[in-house]
């Protein structure tokens, strides 16, 4: 696959697996977010796992879980904290990245998870990708909490606290 030239100003934005390269790189959901990331040339996505991990020049703005297996919660809080980022979700800044999960566990039930995650994708990413690209994209400049006020009115985004999840339409 063939990515197109990324802008300079392109926001920085990791797809995380909890678990090893070689695990990782072994799941589908995975490689399809990483791909349908990177086909937008205002986003750099790299890929993060609990052995390696692709430089980058600061903290990435989003970090996303592709969350699979509930045994690899526990990789989440190893990766969050090799990288200094608060274990919570309420003790994180305006200088830190906004944490979304999405994947077969969250999937199934977001709420044990909802201290840790700012949002969650539900569903399948390919109905929801451009839209929540498009959306990062338009509030690149916005503090955490606008953001996360204009990523609650997505299908397929479940911010915690917030009443509903908005279903995506088939």
């Amino acid at each position: 696959t063939t990515f197109p030239q990324k802008q300079k100003d392109a926001i920085p934005l990791a797809i995380a697996f909890p678990n090893t390269y070689s695990i990782g790189m072994c799941s589908l959901g995975f490689q399809t977010a990483w791909k349908l990331f990177n086909q937008n040339e205002n986003v750099r996505a790299i890929r993060w796992f609990t052995d390696i991990q692709e430089k980058t020049n600061s903290i990435p703005d989003y970090i996303g879980f592709s969350f699979s297996w509930e045994l690899d919660y526990k990789n989440i809080f190893y990766i969050l904290e090799k990288n200094n980022i608060p274990l919570y979700s309420k003790d994180r800044g305006e200088n830190d990245p906004l944490i979304f999960a999405g994947g077969q566990v969250p999937n199934a039930n977001p709420e044990p998870f909802c201290d840790n995650f700012d949002f969650f994708l539900i569903g399948d990413l390919e109905e929801i990708a451009h839209e929540f690209i498009s959306k990062i994209i338009e509030t690149k400049d916005l503090t955490r909490s606008d953001k996360l006020e204009v990523l609650s009115k997505l299908a397929g985004v479940y911010i915690p606290g917030k009443d509903a999840i908005n279903r995506v339409s088939t």
